[in-house]
């Protein structure tokens, strides 16, 4: 009899660790889930920040390579002027021919200037959305190769499917991303409509 009572505690023990070590495997599966998103949740945040890191890079070489090329029509500009100015006085000094004369005198004062863009650089997003269709163009070197307009180059770009801003709201709209995500609101990819919801209500630019 007393066997059986030692078999039956023993049992009972038994019964109690296998109920207590169930409990413990659940709460490891639950804290290695949990883990696991948070290292999500941390990959998805660094990987926004590198590619924050990178469009940043090719913004400020954009906007390098527009200063310079802005530099360079204004010097290209400035040496044609004072060409026309030269030859224009020339033709006064050596002719009294009215037809020439009026020539130098458009040589001299005439607008010769057409208009041309410069320094608009945006990044804008495809219909991928965030972060594998995010790209960074020159507005004002696509309209100056078009002959075309800064807007009109903005609204074809629209029109394709493309959501445009200038590279002051970039920073703001990364920042959120990453806050969203490891607070778990959200996770890459962020499609177009999302990104236009969260830079709408405080958004201006085009």
């Amino acid at each position: 009899m007393e066997d059986i009572v030692l078999r039956n505690n023993d049992l009972d023990n038994l019964r109690l660790q296998a109920q207590k070590l169930g409990i413990d495997s659940l709460s490891l599966v639950e804290l290695f889930a949990k883990e696991e998103i948070l290292l999500k949740h941390k990959d998805e945040a660094t990987r926004l920040k590198e590619l924050y890191n990178t469009i940043q890079f090719q913004l400020e070489r954009a906007t390098s390579d527009e200063n310079a090329a802005a530099y360079g029509h204004s010097k290209a500009e400035l040496e044609t002027s004072f060409s026309r100015l030269l030859v224009g006085t020339a033709i006064k000094m050596i002719s009294n021919n009215k037809p020439l004369s009026a020539f130098a005198d458009y040589l001299i004062t005439g607008n010769f200037k057409k208009q041309t863009h410069f320094g608009t650089v945006m990044f804008c997003i495809g219909p991928g959305g965030i972060p594998g269709d995010v790209e960074v163009i020159s507005v004002s070197r696509l309209a100056r190769e078009a002959n075309q307009d800064e807007v009109e180059i903005i609204q074809d770009m629209q029109q394709r499917g493309y959501l445009l801003h200038h590279k002051k709201v970039f920073s703001t709209l990364i920042n959120k991303l990453v806050e969203d995500i490891r607070d778990g609101l959200l996770q890459l990819p962020v499609s177009k409509k999302k990104v236009v919801d969260i830079l709408t209500p405080t958004d201006t630019s085009f």
